[in-house]
């Protein structure tokens, strides 16, 4: 509980935590964002109030951020230590929050969020965690999360090594849930993915879900309606790209030991550049002192001669 307890008020939590709030405040107004023939008192209405399901939150840190944050939030939790600790920490931060304690008792298709931060690596099946939490999630809803697979040492005996494998990978992962994705924090710390499509099985499974993904199709079509894409403004989608970018310098492609190699070429690099930065503005800087002497000079000369006259 102790370690759980520091790990949350880590400057890396804290940052991924504001992170997601700001995600949400900005995601939650835009999807309900006046239309243009209404009227303009209407568009300064308050933020919309979220629905959102922690899953696996423990003490209920990042819950109970959400909730004095004004959002509509549930918690899911199985440790009854982590159970009690959370309704004690709601009810002192006087935070209104749903708990759903038991196995099955989270509503299928009801959530705009979800967050779900360093939880899947400690789970012996991911894939099969995010198809189901895909499923709480409404048509168009984002998955939140934040899964250090690589992070494998004596100080994190509870990650499990045979997960290394999922390290930076979307097609194995997210993309058969259903999930694409539209945002992210720098490394993917966290990354945002919205459904815009349904779970894909294997097996005997694939065919039953090609059968029901026929029946909807059809469906579909006799409704006249078409899946929905990834909900992508172009400033998000600029801030994704960029971000993407810089992990696709190799990260992505490289999991468990290959990992601490890349990532200290990485840090190499991003303190070469600060070095690179600090030395141009040391030498911009050297250059106007050299220039403000030189006008000091020349006044101090040009007042000379001119008592000499």
């Amino acid at each position: 509980m102790y370690e759980t307890y520091a790990w949350n008020h880590f400057p890396t939590k804290r940052r991924m935590r504001d992170w997601v709030l700001h995600f949400i405040a900005n995601d939650a107004s835009a999807s309900s964002a006046p239309p243009s023939s209404s009227s303009p008192s209407s568009s300064s209405s308050s933020p919309k109030k979220a629905k959102v399901l922690t899953y696996g939150d423990g003490m209920g840190i990042d819950t109970c951020y959400l909730s004095a944050a004004g959002h509509d939030t549930h918690y899911y939790e199985l440790s009854q230590r982590s159970i009690n600790f959370a309704k004690k920490l709601s009810k002192s931060a006087n935070t209104p929050i749903t708990f759903l304690t038991k196995e099955g008792s989270i509503p299928a298709g009801a959530f705009d969020f979800v967050v779900c931060l360093d939880v899947l690596e400690h789970v012996p099946d991911p894939p099969a965690l995010v198809r189901e939490i895909a499923s709480y999630l409404k048509p168009g809803g984002v998955l939140l999360c934040s899964a250090p697979f690589y992070y494998v040492s004596e100080s994190a005996s509870t990650h499990l090594a045979s997960n290394k494998t999922y390290s930076g990978d979307l097609r194995r992962l997210y993309t058969p849930a259903g999930l694409a994705p539209v945002d992210c924090a720098p490394m993917w710390i966290p990354i945002a993915l919205e459904k815009c499509g349904e779970p894909v099985g294997n097996g005997a499974a694939a065919a039953n879900a090609a059968a029901n993904a026929a029946a909807s199709a059809a469906a579909a079509a006799v409704a006249s309606k078409k899946p929905r894409p990834p909900r992508l403004t172009p400033s998000r989608a600029v801030s994704f790209q960029a971000r993407a970018r810089i992990v696709a310098n190799g990260l992505v492609l490289c999991t468990g030991r290959k990992f601490s190699f890349v990532h200290s070429k990485i840090s190499e690099a991003v303190l070469a550049v600060e070095a690179r930065g600090l030395r141009k503005s040391r030498a911009k800087q050297r250059l106007a002192d050299a220039r403000e002497a030189t006008k000091k000079a020349s006044a101090a000369a040009a007042a000379a001669a001119a008592v000499e006259t």
